[in-house]
C-alpha cells in the first residue's frame, strides 16, 4: 500500500503546485500502482 500512498501523493502535490495536468498525474499513478502489483 505504501507504493499506491506514495503515487498518490506526489500526484495531488503537482496538481496542487500547479506542476502537472491532473489527467495525466493520475495516469502515471495508475500505471506506477499496476506495475507495482505485477512485481515490476
Amino acid at each position: 500500500m505504501s507504493t499506491v500512498f506514495s503515487a498518490l501523493g506526489d500526484a495531488y502535490l503537482l496538481i496542487a503546485n500547479g506542476d502537472g495536468d491532473p489527467q495525466q498525474a493520475f495516469r502515471d499513478v495508475a500505471t506506477q500502482v499496476r506495475n507495482a502489483v505485477s512485481g515490476g
